[in-house]
C-alpha cells in the first residue's frame, strides 16, 4: 500500500546521490496505476454484486408471490370445476324437467325445449288438432285485436274528456279572476263613493258650524243693541213717576227674561242641531275606517 501511494519524482540514491532511472519510475507508476485500476474495479464489481443480490432478493419474494398467487388460483380453479361440475348436473336436471313440463303436445303429452319444436311436431304428427288449434289462436287474436281497438277508442275518448275537462275549469278560473276583479273594482268604487260622501258631509257640517257661529254673533248684536235701546228708553222715562218707573223696571225685566230665554232655546237648539250632525260625521268616519 506503501508502494502504491509514494511517489519517486525526487528522490535519489543515497550513496552516489543519482536520480532515479526513467525506466524504473515508469515501471512503478505503471505499477501503481494497475493496482489504483484492480481497487476501483474491486468496488465497483463488490457495488454491483450488492445490487445484484438485493435485486436477487427482490425476485425472490416476488416469486414467492407469485407461487402462493398461482396456488390460490389453483384452489379457486378446482372449486369453480367442482361448482362447473354441479352446475352441469343442475342443468341437466333442468332440462330433463323441461322435457316434461314445458312445452308438452296436449294430446300426446310429449314434451319439447321450444315452442317451434312442439310446432313442428304438432304439424306433422297431428295436422288436424294443429289447423284447428291455429284456428282458435286467429280468433283468439282477433279477438285480443278488437280488444285493444276499443282500449285505444276509450283511451282517446277519456283524453278528449280530460281536455274537454281543463278547458272548462280554464273558463271557470278565468270568470273567477273576472269576478274578482269585478268585485275589486265596486269595492274600490264604494270606497271612493264614500269617501266623497263623507267629504262632502264635513264640508257641510263645517258649513253648517260657520252658519250657526255667525248666526250666534248676530243674536249677540241684536241682543246687546236691544239691551242698549231698553237701557236707553229706560233712562229716557226715568223722570217719570215712582210708579211707572218701577212697572216699567218690572216690565222691562220679564221682557228682558224672555228674549233670555227665547236666545237660550234658539241657541240650544242650534247647539244640539250641531252636535248631532258632528256624531254624524264621526260615525261615516268610523264607519268608512
Amino acid at each position: 500500500m506503501e508502494v502504491m501511494l509514494c511517489s519517486l519524482d525526487g528522490e535519489r540514491c543515497q550513496e552516489c546521490r543519482s536520480p532515479v532511472d526513467p525506466g524504473l519510475l515508469k515501471v512503478l507508476q505503471l505499477a501503481q496505476l494497475s493496482m489504483e485500476w484492480l481497487l476501483h474495479c474491486q468496488e465497483v464489481l463488490s457495488l454491483n454484486l450488492h445490487a445484484v443480490e438485493e435485486r436477487l432478493e427482490a425476485e425472490r419474494k416476488e416469486q414467492e408471490q407469485l407461487l402462493e398467487q398461482q396456488s390460490q388460483q389453483e384452489e379457486r380453479v378446482k372449486a369453480l370445476e367442482e361448482e362447473l361440475v354441479l352446475k352441469g348436473k343442475l342443468v341437466s336436471d333442468l332440462q330433463s324437467k323441461l322435457l316434461l313440463c314445458s312445452h308438452k303436445c296436449p294430446i300426446c303429452k310429449k314434451g319439447f325445449f321450444t315452442p317451434q319444436f312442439l310446432r313442428s311436431h304438432m304439424e306433422r304428427r297431428h295436422p288436424e288438432d294443429h289447423e284447428s288449434q291455429l284456428q282458435s289462436d286467429r280468433e283468439m287474436k282477433s279477438q285480443i285485436n278488437n280488444l285493444k281497438m276499443e282500449i285505444s277508442g276509450l283511451r282517446e275518448r277519456n283524453v278528449q274528456l280530460q281536455q274537454n275537462l281543463d278547458l272548462k275549469t280554464a273558463q271557470e278560473k278565468r270568470l273567477e279572476s273576472e269576478l274578482d276583479h269585478f268585485k275589486a273594482e265596486e269595492m274600490a268604487r264604494f270606497e271612493r263613493v264614500q269617501t266623497d260622501s263623507a267629504r262632502s258631509q264635513e264640508q257641510l257640517l263645517l258649513k253648517l258650524e260657520q252658519q250657526l257661529k255667525e248666526q250666534e254673533k248676530r243674536l249677540e248684536s241684536e241682543l246687546g243693541h236691544f239691551k242698549a235701546e231698553e237701557m236707553a228708553r229706560f233712562e229716557r222715562v226715568q223722570t217719570d213717576s215712582a210708579r211707572s218707573q218701577e212697572q216699567l223696571l218690572l216690565k222691562l225685566e220679564q221682557q228682558l227674561k224672555e228674549q233670555d230665554e227665547s236666545w237660550k232655546s234658539i241657541l240650544h237648539q242650534s247647539k244640539e242641531h250641531h252636535d248631532s250632525e258632528m256624531n254624524n260625521l264621526s260615525f261615516c268616519q268610523s264607519w268608512r275606517m
